[in-house]
């Protein structure tokens, strides 16, 4: 028999005497209890994680959610493998619909009216921009019976000449070595639905680092009636483009579209779906401070409620971010479990109340060029920050070996799971700033 564990419960659980006078009493101290859950839910589901009130709320769900001190089991590498997956193009189109729209309806005005065709798709990573724009462009070139040509800038250019040249290379135009010969094969071209990806890798922050990027957009501004450009950038180098203003503007561009942060219960629904896709229960019991196994289902629906806020504040309301601090959350059943497809979720302290370490202004530094570029290699580095290349070197190894940095393809990058915590850190320092690293 299920015992109710608090003194209210137990007292409105207890067997009903008769009397009206006896009785009235615990029906208003049950009705007002069941009226204030209800609100509580009701506020949980509409505010805004990062407003004074989402924070709020999160700092009393922080103490309702359990830390639990018994051990935990690693997750399975393949397990965790499954639920990393990357984000598909029917989930990207469905996570920013309204931006898939918006992008529509511009392409169809430059159609329709001649107007000018220059669109930017601004995300962080792990957003999804990249599965995102090439799902859109593909559906928008076969709509509007445009050729549609895409080129992703997946190595750093810097320099006029070399960024026409790579640049007219990777959207398969011939005879591309400088501005002039770029503006001429666009000329040449039919009207066109032009893709270019990650433009942040145009530019590098120091002396005559911008000047490729400047001249590249002069010319795609000025065929702009012709074609139709999307540009997508990483969104903390959108705001340093911002901030200097004499390279770029919003005013560039016609159009700038911005990849919403989810709130929690789209991170909620959105992390439900792909567990159970995987074919995966997660189980919220062991979050529970109050409810004995087989607890009611308002319970548990509450428990993952307040969970997935934490997660939506702990991860930035990227998806991207949001998935490793999910697969941190998660451990396999007990050994010999008969429920081997449930997933136990937890609070780790990465969502709970993340810890950097102590770290150095030259870490910081490093850290603020890399959050900034999205990915910079150890020379490039030396040149944002001018420091001295031994120094740049021990710094990255350090930050490499507290796992805030990883190498990938040859350069470094942000460790996903810790990037809203650093970015958060490096706002505080001042190293960054813009409103999308909350």
């Amino acid at each position: 028999e299920n015992v109710p564990d608090g003194p209210l419960k137990r007292y409105l659980a207890e067997a009903p005497r008769s009397g009206f006078l006896t009785r009235a009493p615990r029906a208003a101290v049950g009705l007002t209890l069941v009226l204030t859950q209800r609100a509580w839910q009701l506020v949980q589901g509409n505010v805004d994680e990062s407003s004074v009130l989402g924070r709020a709320l999160n700092v009393v769900n922080r103490r309702r959610l359990a830390q639990q001190e018994e051990q935990v089991l690693p997750l399975p590498s393949e397990v965790s493998t499954r639920l990393r997956r990357p984000v598909s193009p029917l989930s990207a189109r469905l996570l920013y619909e309204t931006a898939w729209n918006e992008a529509d309806i511009h392409l169809a005005q430059w159609k329709a009216e001649g107007s000018r065709g220059l669109a930017l798709l601004v995300g962080d990573r792990g957003q999804g921009k990249h599965v995102l724009i090439n799902e859109w462009a593909e559906a928008a070139a076969e709509e509007q019976e445009l050729a549609v040509r895409v080129g992703r800038m997946t190595g750093r250019v810097v320099g006029e000449s070399a960024l026409f040249t790579y640049v007219g290379r990777i959207l398969g135009l011939e005879g591309v070595r400088d501005a002039e010969t770029f503006a001429k094969a666009l000329r040449a071209a039919p009207p066109t639905l032009f893709v270019i990806e990650e433009l942040e890798n145009g530019f590098l922050r120091r002396v005559g680092g911008f000047s490729g990027l400047r001249a590249l957009l002069r010319v795609i501004n000025a065929s702009c009636e012709r074609h139709f450009w999307m540009l997508t950038v990483h969104a903390p180098a959108w705001r340093l483009l911002e901030r200097i203003g004499t390279i770029v503007n919003p005013n560039s561009f016609r159009h700038v579209i911005e990849l919403p942060r989810l709130g929690g219960a789209e991170v909620q629904e959105w992390l439900m779906t792909r567990t159970q896709q995987a074919g995966y229960e997660p189980d919220f019991g062991p979050l529970s401070r109050s409810t004995a196994a087989g607890q009611p289902a308002a319970e548990t629906d509450r428990t993952a409620e307040a969970f997935f806020r934490l997660l939506a504040e702990a991860s930035g309301g990227n998806p991207g971010v949001a998935v490793p601090l999910w697969t941190r959350s998660l451990s396999p059943s007990t050994p010999g479990s008969q429920d081997a497809d449930t997933l136990r979720v937890r609070l780790p302290e990465v969502i709970s109340n993340p810890q950097l370490p102590p770290l150095s202004d030259p870490a910081l530094l490093t850290l603020a060029a890399v959050r900034v570029h999205g990915g910079l290699t150890v020379s490039e580095i030396v040149q944002v920050n001018n420091m001295e290349a031994d120094l740049v070197q021990s710094t990255v190894q350090v930050l490499d070996n507290l796992g805030l940095l990883r190498r990938v393809g040859g350069r470094f990058r942000i460790d996903m799971a810790w990037l809203t915590a650093i970015t958060r850190l490096l706002r505080r320092r001042h190293f960054v700033y813009g409103k999308d690293v909350a």
